[in-house]
């Protein structure tokens, strides 16, 4: 009897285990292959019609060079509109003067509004090589190609953002230039660089990139850090083309 009764109990303990995922603590889900979560990462992203998209640099500066001159690249955000438009507000600056200019892009076209506009919309280039329709249409380009071109890329287990978003957490190896493509160009990365990616467990969409410039390792800053965001996939779209005119402000977002 008291035979029976362990057996029993470890029949019980077994089902409960296999219920909750198996052992405790959190560990990867072993039936998913880090290949195949960045495939359906990128079916997902391109099935998307639109997302919100934040850029943050840390350590040593960046600089994008201009018809205005080189201006240090601090911070980006904005929104993806499928399929070939992008409104961003970005933080730039030169010397210790910051300030912050409105972008909106469809394909390789630009306009920018800022001070240095008289805070008027103008066809102006702010960022060269940028092309909003390659984000996600192009199967050799944008996210497709700066993802499947990872290297060494690893599942490092099960985590929680800050906010409390669950992610799978990877790590991979990338090259600057093919990498870059992941914001077509809106960054150009250099030589090798480390990448954490967080995908979210519900539906495998990109969560979080996190890409140091390993070249830039020297710099008294600290590397170039850049955290890339992206969330309210399938959100409202809150940006449109501007209407250039002589006399009158009109903005691309319903609230600047």
């Amino acid at each position: 009897m008291t035979n029976r009764i362990a057996l029993i109990v470890f029949m019980l303990l077994a089902l409960l285990l296999a219920a909750c995922g198996g052992s405790p603590g959190g560990t990867p889900n072993a039936t998913l292959e880090p290949a195949t979560m960045i495939e359906q990462a990128i079916s997902g992203m391109r099935a998307q019609t639109t997302f919100d998209l934040l850029v943050d640099r840390t350590g040593a500066d960046y600089f994008i060079f201009t018809d205005l001159g080189a201006l240090r690249l601090d911070r980006a955000e904005g929104q993806y509109i499928a399929p070939d438009q992008l409104g961003i507000r970005v933080k730039v600056g030169t010397g210790q003067l910051a300030l912050e200019a409105d972008v909106f892009a469809q394909g390789t076209q630009q306009f920018v509004r800022a001070i240095f506009t008289a805070n008027r919309w103008l066809p102006e280039t702010l960022v060269n090589g940028f092309d909003a329709a390659q984000v996600l249409s192009a199967e050799d380009n944008g996210f497709s190609r700066a993802l499947r071109s990872l290297q060494n890329l690893t599942l490092v287990g099960e985590e929680s953002l800050e906010d409390g978003t669950e992610v799978y957490h990877l790590a991979a190896e990338a090259d600057g230039p093919q990498l870059s493509a992941l914001v077509v160009n809106l960054i150009t990365m250099e030589g090798p660089v480390g990448l954490n990616l967080y995908l979210r467990r519900d539906n495998l969409l990109p969560a979080r990139f996190v890409a140091t410039q390993i070249a830039t390792a020297d710099d008294p800053a600290g590397p170039t850090v850049w955290t890339i965001d992206v969330f309210d996939y399938g959100a409202a779209a809150r940006y449109s083309p501007p209407t250039i005119e002589a006399t009158a402000e009109v903005t691309a977002e319903s609230t600047p």
